[in-house]
C-alpha cells in the first residue's frame, strides 16, 4: 500500500507540474480527465485505500492549481465546488468498483 500512495502522489504531483505552467482553467475537463485516470489506474493496481487517497490528493490539487482563485483552497463559483465535488465523487466510486474488481478475480483465481 505503501509503494501505491508513493506512486500515487508521484504521478499526480508530476502531472501538476507538467500541467499547471501550460493550462489554465479553461483546460479544468481535460485536466480533471487526466487526474481522474491517475486515480483510476492507481485504484487498479493498490486497492481501494490507495485509490482513495488518490481522489482526495487529486481533488485539492485541481482546487489549488487549476480553479481560479489559483493557488488557495478557496473556489469562488458555486458551478467549480460542483464540479470539485462531482469529481471527488466520481473518482471515489471508480476506486471503490475498481479494488471490488480486483478482489473478485483475486478469489476467482
Amino acid at each position: 500500500m505503501r509503494a501505491g500512495a508513493v506512486a500515487s502522489l508521484v504521478a499526480l504531483l508530476g502531472l501538476t507540474a507538467a500541467l499547471a505552467p501550460l493550462l489554465g482553467e479553461d483546460e479544468i475537463v481535460l485536466v480533471t480527465m487526466l487526474f481522474l485516470l491517475v486515480v483510476l489506474l492507481v485504484s487498479a493496481t493498490w486497492g481501494y485505500g490507495v485509490g482513495l487517497f488518490s481522489a482526495l490528493l487529486a481533488d485539492v490539487l485541481l482546487n489549488v492549481f487549476f480553479v481560479p482563485p489559483l493557488h488557495t483552497i478557496t473556489v469562488q463559483e458555486p458551478r467549480n465546488v460542483a464540479a470539485l465535488v462531482i469529481f471527488l465523487a466520481v473518482a471515489i466510486v471508480g476506486a471503490s468498483m475498481l479494488s471490488l474488481l480486483r478482489r473478485q478475480l483475486a478469489v476467482a483465481q
